[in-house]
């Protein structure tokens, strides 16, 4: 009998000591999960903070709101500009042009809000359009919404392209001419008077009026061309800015128009890819360049591209610029120096100068002879494109990049 209860005692002790064992591993494997945690949630914590003070010296660097210039703007780093409104540093590149001299930058920004709140309530409104027969829009919900925001700019506020800058394909007007008022390549121009763009600044603005509204939508360039692309994780679509009603193209149509680009261009010069912030204001300055070049401010020209080059290292592309705009200078500084200088077209800039020119000059004479009716009457002015067609290769040229010097 002893020898049974002694058994029994021995049992009931070997089960207390695995189950202390036991207790003893849960609570070890707790505390290694506390500390696990406390360490994880010490470095989150520290690269947080590190990140947070890098943002603050950064913030630091930025210009007080009261304090923005175009001066500041050129003062500031590449990843300086991320974030930064894209319409304020349109409108900044766009200070102390000719043009700009009534340009109010408070103004025009506040003015974006209203077209984004308008667009905003336009949008949910006809929301129900979309859920009732999306295969009419693509059964795309961005889609959609770029559809009701072109359509609500366009026709409730009257955005269009300048008329005035519209030519016949195969006609171009001289730099000094297309850049000669600031409207019609700024933000101003059509947040103000007279409401009216081109394919520099019409992209431009449906961007900063999308950003309003949380699109997540991005600038992009064919040669010597701005379009508007929506790009997040599900849907990729571009949308030509310089249209009467909204139109869209896949990569192709840009890689053919308004000028083939091959895919080393493609690839150098950056095109076809969603802007950063940096490319962004590259391109903003290479246009400022060009409206102080046509004012005859060289040196400033040549600045306002430099630094255009200086933002995107790793592009061929306003280095190329910051080439011709130099070229040109020298040309207007010099105007009996021969073989300065290129035409407007890109797919002669290889060549040499005294051949450019000889072959420029014979294919302006064809389209011009080509433009001509029986009788030898000119054709009429282009016609006025019908809703929803675009200002397209086949009757208009819209660059909104810089074409390069021509020779004076």
């Amino acid at each position: 009998m002893l020898s049974k209860k002694k058994q029994r005692l021995q049992q009931r002790m070997e089960e207390r000591l695995h189950a202390a064992k036991r207790q003893r591993r849960r609570w070890v494997t707790v505390i290694a999960a506390v500390v696990t945690l406390i360490i994880i949630a010490g470095a989150w914590h520290s690269r947080r903070s590190i990140t947070s003070n890098a943002r603050q010296t950064a913030n630091k660097a930025l210009p007080a709101d009261d304090k923005w210039t175009v001066q500041a703007l050129l003062a500031l780093k590449p990843h300086q500009l991320e974030g930064l409104d894209i319409a304020l540093v349109n409108l900044l590149c766009a200070e102390g042009l000719r043009g700009s001299e009534k340009l109010d930058i408070d103004m025009a920004l506040n003015r974006l809000d209203e077209f984004a709140a308008r667009v905003r309530v336009e949008t949910d409104r006809n929301m129900h359009r979309f859920d009732s027969n999306r295969a009419e829009y693509q059964n795309s919900k961005p889609y959609f919404r770029m559809l009701m925001l072109v359509t609500v700019l366009q026709q409730d506020f009257g955005i269009r392209y300048n008329p005035a800058r519209v030519t016949p394909v195969g006609v171009f007007e001289p730099n000094d001419k297309f850049f000669a008022d600031s409207r019609d390549v700024f933000l101003h121009g059509l947040t103000g008077d007279p409401g009216m763009g081109t394919c520099s600044s019409l992209p431009v603005f449906y961007v900063a009026v999308g950003r309003r509204l949380r699109y997540p939508l991005s600038l992009g360039s064919a040669k010597n061309h701005l379009f508007v692309r929506w790009e997040d994780r599900d849907t990729r679509l571009n949308i030509e800015a310089a249209s009467i009603g909204m139109n869209t193209y896949d990569d192709a149509h840009y890689r053919a128009w308004p000028y083939p680009m091959s895919a080393g261009e493609e690839r150098d010069y950056g095109f076809l890819k969603s802007m950063s912030a940096a490319e962004e204001c590259a391109a903003f300055l290479a246009i400022r360049g060009q409206c102080l070049m046509a004012a005859g401010r060289l040196d400033e020209a040549i600045s306002a591209h430099e630094t255009a080059a200086r933002l995107t290292p790793d592009s061929r592309l306003y280095q190329a610029i910051l080439g011709f705009a130099k070229r040109d200078a020298a040309t207007r500084r010099a105007p009996k120096l021969p073989g300065v200088g290129m035409p407007p077209d890109p797919s002669l800039w290889d060549l040499p100068p005294e051949v450019a020119w000889p072959i420029w000059r014979q294919q302006q004479a064809q389209r011009q002879q080509n433009r001509m009716v029986p009788g030898g009457v000119p054709n009429p002015e282009p016609r006025i494109p019908m809703p929803g067609q675009p200002f397209d290769g086949n009757n208009f040229n819209n660059f909104g990049l810089p074409q390069p010097p021509r020779t004076r």
